[in-house]
């Protein structure tokens, strides 16, 4: 499992220039941990290879997310929620 917090350089949108991204990658979740509700400077989230069967619908509150990847789990992202993301700018890899 890789579980990394990384802070990035980010657009002046973002509070302070400076984001962040978390990689939770192959570590077997089974759910998206709601304490990433808590991080309005988020701005990538790599959830791959694990075992999510659904997103929450928070995701899509997200601030500052500008890319959210969930390949290679036994998902199938909403197209509404996908839909909303991709509106306001957010690619989704899935």
């Amino acid at each position: 499992m890789e579980l990394a917090i990384v802070a990035l350089k980010a657009p002046a949108a973002t509070r302070g220039g400076v984001g962040e991204e978390v990689r939770l990658r192959g570590g077997g979740l089974d759910h998206v941990p709601v304490s990433l509700r808590a991080m309005p400077r988020l701005l990538h989230l790599d959830l791959r290879s694990n075992a999510l069967t659904s997103l929450p619908g928070w995701v899509a509150d997200l601030p500052a997310l500008e890319r959210l990847d969930v390949r290679w789990n036994p998902l199938r992202v909403p197209p509404a929620l996908a839909a909303a993301l991709e509106r306001r700018g957010c690619v989704v890899h899935h």
